[in-house]
Parts: C-alpha cells; sequence; structure tokens
C-alpha cells in the first residue's frame, strides 16, 4: 500500500496538502498552483481518488477535491 501511496513528488504533495487542510474543499487549479502544473495534479489526484484516499464532487462546471 505504501509504494502505491508515495510513488511520485507530486502526489506526496498533494496528500499533505489535503491531510493538513481536512476541513477545506479544493478546486483543480488550486491545488495545481500550490503543488506543480495542472497536468500532474489532475492524473495524481485520479490516481490517489482510485485508493479511496480523496473524494470528488463534481459540480456543473466545477470538480472539488477533499
Amino acid at each position: 500500500m505504501l509504494e502505491k501511496l508515495f510513488t511520485s513528488k507530486t502526489r506526496t504533495k498533494i496528500l499533505k496538502m489535503l491531510v493538513l487542510n481536512q476541513d477545506e474543499k479544493f478546486h483543480l487549479r488550486e491545488i495545481s498552483r500550490i503543488v506543480v502544473t495542472l497536468i500532474y495534479v489532475k492524473k495524481e489526484l485520479e490516481n490517489i481518488e482510485k485508493l479511496n484516499l480523496v473524494s470528488c464532487v463534481s459540480h456543473p462546471s466545477v470538480k472539488v477535491w477533499a
């Protein structure tokens, strides 16, 4: 499980941000501004979601991650 969890620096930064701010929800672009480029963030968030560590709520034009 840990091997899947910490496979990249981007994933580690995203997880750290979400764990330290558990009461907040973040838009994809907001995470990418804090962590790294948008492409890597989107890919890593999808991977983390597959591990059931974050959840995504879709609104009409926005996805919010927590």
